[in-house]
């Protein structure tokens, strides 16, 4: 005899209802974060002008949205802290989704391209689901790039200035 146990599963998320055509996530559904920052370069786009300033992001707002569905910033995959700016409490009505993140988010970033962003919804007050939206790729360009100054070893003993075959030598790593 087969032992069977019922289970109460809760499938409840926020944001609209799970579409059976395209489920899991990121959540197609969801629109993409728009970063700006504040020295003037387009969307997605944050150079040396935006230093120690504040960057917004921003999202229109999903459907489904409920008072309690706090909405959480990620940015490179990190979480954003709500000291940082990262965390958003709905209240109702609202039309847009706006954080103000801290330039300290970017900077522990560095430079790169494409840098994910992207938000997860969470009604913490009912249970532990989730829904996550697709990154929006952001162009970070704002650290000078560094060389370090060249130093030649293994020089000629007469020719101080002259690189011969007796400068290459075997990498050792």
């Amino acid at each position: 005899i087969p032992i069977t146990v019922p289970v109460n599963v809760d499938l409840r998320k926020p944001g609209a209802p799970v579409d059976p055509d395209k489920p899991g996530n990121p959540n197609p559904d969801l629109d993409v974060v728009t970063v700006q920052g504040s020295g003037g370069n387009g969307p997605n786009q944050l150079r040396a002008s935006d230093i120690n300033q504040s960057v917004a992001v921003t999202a229109p707002i999903y459907t489904g949205a409920k008072d309690g569905d706090v909405m959480t910033l990620f940015w490179m995959g990190v979480e954003v802290s709500a000291a940082e700016g990262g965390v958003i409490d709905i209240t109702m009505p609202m039309t847009e989704l706006s954080w103000e993140l801290e330039w300290s988010v970017i900077d522990a970033g560095g430079n790169g391209n494409p840098i994910p962003v992207n938000y997860q919804i969470t009604h913490p007050a009912i249970n532990d689901n989730k829904d996550i939206s697709r990154p929006q790729s952001v162009d970070v360009l704002f650290q000078p790039a560094f060389i370090p100054d060249v130093k030649f070893i293994h020089l000629h003993t007469i020719y101080r200035e002259w690189l011969f075959c007796g400068s290459l030598r075997t990498d050792s790593v």
